[in-house]
């Protein structure tokens, strides 16, 4: 056999009885540095995905939970905040609605004010 050349390596040698030549020790490590940088960032930035929307779903769920207790005091706080209603019937006691109550304690300080400026 004679000398042969290959594009992928180096020439071999029929003397030798085998090919002698290396293969190139630092660009198979760098390969194999870029390759595993590469599924470590790919892992880190799927990790974070995750708990990202793990994060979103979880604020949702609880945001639109919802508690029948605090429902039932919201109910029947609006309720006593915008209805007329008696309190008590024997001393005239009444319940009115907020808007109202603030109108009249604003009439009431203004008449003040009128009476006690002159």
């Amino acid at each position: 056999m004679s000398q042969t050349s290959d594009s992928f390596s180096a020439p071999v040698d029929a003397s030798m009885g085998y090919d002698r030549s290396d293969t190139k020790g630092r660009s198979v490590f760098v390969g194999l540095a870029v390759g595993v940088v590469a599924i470590v960032l790919t892992i880190v930035f799927l990790n974070e995905l995750f708990v990202m929307t793990t994060e979103e779903v979880r604020q949702e769920q609880y945001a639109n939970a919802t508690n029948p207790v605090l429902s039932d005091t919201r109910a029947r706080s609006e309720r006593n905040l915008s209805t007329y209603e008696w309190v008590d019937s024997t001393t005239g006691t009444v319940r009115i609605p907020i808007e109202r109550a603030m109108m009249l304690m604003a009439e009431e300080a203004y008449q003040e004010r009128l009476d006690g400026g002159r």
